[in-house]
């Protein structure tokens, strides 16, 4: 029978104490892991395991070569910092590991749900067939708008046209009149009662100009408001610039 070298024995110890080192710290890991709710992938939790072993084989090590490390003995208990300070900072570097992958885990839940809400922009259009601007409403976003609101400003000098909604023509008359940079404009204001999907496009009106003899430059100014909020934003409106010839 061959006898195992001196070298060979304590490369086989090593390994041993490695291997329980490795699967004590993936028990404790999964332990910390179900106390702070979070399911850690597989591969974190055996790298970690993996290195954090290493970690502490490490610092046991270091007592034999860093005597500067105080030992303190009692009658029958001999007690070691390094193998203290060792186990304490593995198991610091375990729980900051765990509550940064949990923080993860709830900023991607975050970025979800902000990301799965209704984006409405308004557009217009100029109809030179019809002599009118006609205006719709895009849903840009995740999720469907139920319903919603929206304003438009139409330069008071554009007074004498008409807004019209839906396929009933009936004149939608101003509610108010609001400055915008010095310029005085209506405000018209409705409201979109159906359900508007992701990337639909839903008419809403058309202002028809005063007369074929128009022309000029123009700012429209406009404001929707849903469920998911303002749009452009709180205290910021849309604008349109049409040229009209």
């Amino acid at each position: 029978m061959k006898r195992r070298s001196r070298g060979n024995i304590f490369a086989e110890l090593n390994r041993v104490i490695g291997s329980t080192t490795h699967w004590a710290l993936r028990g404790f890991i999964a332990w910390l892991s179900n106390k702070f709710g979070v399911t850690l992938p597989t591969w974190l939790e055996r790298n970690l395991a993996y290195y954090g072993a290493g970690f502490l084989l490490v610092g046991v090590g270091v007592w034999h070569y860093l005597p500067w490390l105080p030992s303190v003995s009692f009658p029958s208990i001999s007690f070691d910092w390094s193998i203290f300070l060792s186990i304490v900072s593995l198991a610091l570097i375990v729980i900051q590991t765990i509550i940064i992958y949990r923080q993860l885990q709830i900023m991607e839940v975050q970025d979800e749900l902000l990301g799965r809400r209704s984006d409405l922009t308004m557009m217009a259009t100029h109809n030179q067939a019809q002599d009118q601007i006609d205006f719709d409403v895009q849903n840009c976003g995740r999720k469907g708008a139920n319903d919603f609101y929206w304003d438009i400003f139409i330069p008071a000098s554009l007074s004498n046209g008409r807004l019209l909604r839906d396929a009933m023509l009936a004149t939608h008359a101003p509610l108010d009149t609001q400055i915008f940079n010095g310029t005085a404009y209506n405000r018209y204001s409705g409201h979109g009662e159906d359900k508007l999907y992701p990337n639909r496009i839903k008419y809403i009106c058309n202002f028809q100009l005063p007369s074929l003899d128009t022309k000029g430059e123009f700012k429209f100014y406009w404001q929707l408001v849903g469920e998911d909020g303002i749009f452009p934003a709180k205290d910021h409106y849309g604008l349109f610039e049409i040229t009209i010839s």
